[in-house]
């Protein structure tokens, strides 16, 4: 074969392959997002009764969410279903999540992307502390709880 028909068939496998990667890319992007969004279905409230599954767990904790374990014997305080709201970004975000769960003693486990940590003292006091320091996004009730020290 000559060199210029050699050349000529080399560009046109190069050219080749980057129009079915190109193709590839944008079948392969369409349909996995579609099969994600299927998978995953937002909260209606954010207190939820019970533990949400692992995966949306994971999804939520990857968006910013902090998760907030609330275990409680007798009846819960009233002061955890407010914390999500109590606890938005200074941009009004709610970035917690609550999940309440009956239990034989009163904890409280908090989750996010910075790691895991537990609390015996369910205190709204005690709570707050310990969600301003773990907190990803500082709200402005621990602004507020600063000014005032």
């Amino acid at each position: 074969m000559r060199k210029q028909t050699q050349q000529k068939l080399m560009v046109i496998f190069i050219i080749l392959t980057f129009a079915l990667s190109s193709i590839a890319f944008f079948v392969t992007g369409f349909t996995g997002a579609a099969t994600q969004q299927e998978e995953f279905k937002p909260l209606d409230s954010y207190v939820v009764e019970g533990q949400l599954d692992g995966a949306a767990e994971d999804v939520y904790m990857r968006n910013g969410f902090t998760i907030v374990r609330y275990y409680y014997s007798g009846s819960p305080e009233p002061y955890i279903d407010q914390l999500p709201q109590s606890f938005q970004t200074n941009f009004g975000r709610v970035q917690l999540i609550v999940e309440k769960m009956g239990g034989s003693e009163n904890k409280v486990e908090i989750l996010n992307t910075n790691g895991y940590e537990s609390l015996a003292d369910v205190s709204r006091q005690a709570l707050s502390a310990k969600l301003c320091e773990l907190l990803l996004f500082t709200p402005l009730e621990c602004s507020f709880a600063n000014l005032t020290k």
